[in-house]
């Protein structure tokens, strides 16, 4: 998922908090939503529970990540 992720230049969505610039706002939403979807559909239905109702990339990561640390 990482490799997929970066070469789509999607990493630092996952990476990083949503931005306060407002100019930042309207690419960042566009990006998050593609990170989301593109996470959503590879992992599995017992991963996607914990990751259904998380708002944003970087939070739907973070949690796939301490859950297989």
């Amino acid at each position: 998922m990482e490799l997929k992720l970066t070469k789509e230049k999607l990493m630092k969505t996952v990476k990083e908090p949503k931005p306060t610039e407002e100019k930042e706002m309207a690419s960042w939403y566009e990006k998050d939503g593609e990170a989301r979807h593109m996470i959503g559909l590879a992992v599995e239905n017992d991963e996607l529970i914990h990751i259904c109702r998380k708002t944003t990339a970087k939070e739907m990561w973070d949690t796939l990540m301490s859950i297989h640390e």
